[in-house]
């Protein structure tokens, strides 16, 4: 009974660690920044499947300062969606200012400068609730927590 008990302890701990997230400091990669998000974001992305948008806000935040955040509109997916209204199907998060990020798109549009993170449907948050009522038409960085922090990750 005793090593019954002992076997189901070790295997119990062995499977918590399979599914455990392993952070790499950003430091250990520099100055490829995208080395570190292919590790760990793309790599470890079944991690954060099913899990709320806070959960990778927490840990990409602690590494990286988040410039621009950009909405992954849903009129790409819903085309015959009812109400015609265009919903949030994901955020894409980038470390380089707007200006920076619009340079670089044209000088080579399949350069990586972001993640996108997908929301699981169906969407609940129109696309323009993200957007401050500014001319610059931005993501608000500072309150992305509020308005997405429950959304879950696809």
């Amino acid at each position: 009974m005793k090593k019954t008990v002992i076997f189901l302890l070790a295997t119990f701990l062995g499977l918590t660690n399979v599914f455990a997230q392993k952070h790499y400091p950003i430091s250990q990669f520099a100055p490829d920044t995208l080395e570190y998000l292919k590790r760990n974001f793309v790599e470890q992305k079944q991690y954060y499947i099913g899990k709320n948008f806070q959960t990778l806000w927490n840990v990409l935040k602690s590494d990286i300062e988040v410039k621009y955040i950009g909405v992954d509109s849903s009129c790409f997916y819903d085309k015959d969606k009812a109400d015609g209204k265009y919903y949030a199907a994901g955020l894409v998060l980038c470390w380089l200012e707007n200006d920076e990020l619009r340079r670089r798109y044209w000088e080579n549009p399949k350069e990586e400068t972001g993640i996108l993170v997908e929301f699981e449907y169906p969407y609940s948050y129109y696309e323009f609730d993200f957007y401050e009522a500014e001319p610059s038409n931005e993501v608000k960085l500072n309150g992305v927590n509020q308005i997405i922090k429950d959304i879950t990750i696809l």
